[in-house]
């Protein structure tokens, strides 16, 4: 086997083994678990709306000082912004933790209060040109609690689409009730096997035919 294939295949199956370790040390999805673990992490679970503001460099001191000064959000995307969203006070829109987008915005806003831009901005590509990007959190909203019956259906889903690599030697990879498991290498039932004489006069048949 070539080394391409051998390398893949090993992290194939190193991967799979990983994934089944780490759902082996998941919390159990009842509802009563489920809501412990909300109500500990509730915060992670905001829909956050958010303004941008998209500021040419050398106005970033003067954008800082405006809003030392009492501007608001609005005010500072209209006066400063070179996006569009500027013309509407910077509001960009609202992201739910099921968007593709909420760790990225969470990220960007989990540290700065409620309708106020970071004075440190991030830098981005805009038009061919670099643009200081701030954004401002301007509501969180508490997501409310998903029952364990949705978190067993996404649970199936995931367990459904994902790739999952096991040596055949191994046996196969299957969902029980108690969870993913192994099962044992496939073999054809007694039934399904014929005579051993009956067998061997069959090979001994074709090899005579095929000669």
């Amino acid at each position: 086997m070539p080394t391409e294939m051998q390398t893949f295949e090993v992290a194939s199956q190193a991967a799979s083994l990983d994934l089944v370790n780490k759902l082996n040390g998941t919390i159990k999805l009842t509802e009563t678990n489920i809501q412990q673990y909300y109500d500990a992490h509730a915060s992670d679970y905001d829909t956050l709306c958010v303004s941008i503001a998209l500021v040419n460099p050398s106005q970033v001191a003067a954008f800082n000082k405006a809003q030392a000064a009492g501007g608001t959000v609005a005010e500072l995307a209209k006066q400063f912004s070179a996006d569009p969203s500027g013309q509407k006070g910077g509001a960009y829109g609202c992201y739910a933790p099921s968007t593709s987008s909420y760790s990225g915005v969470r990220a960007d806003t989990s540290s700065t209060p409620l309708n106020t831009f970071p004075t440190t901005p991030q830098y981005v590509d805009y038009n061919n040109a670099t643009y200081a990007l701030f954004v401002a959190p301007t509501k969180r909203t508490v997501t409310p609690f998903a029952n364990a019956t949705r978190a067993n259906t996404e649970k199936e889903l995931i367990l459904y689409h994902a790739a999952i690599a096991v040596d055949p030697a191994y046996g196969r990879w299957g969902l029980t009730s108690t969870g993913p498991t192994l099962f044992a290498p496939a073999v054809p039932a007694k039934a399904n096997v014929g005579n051993a004489r009956t067998v061997s006069a069959l090979s001994s048949a074709s090899s005579s035919t095929y000669k």
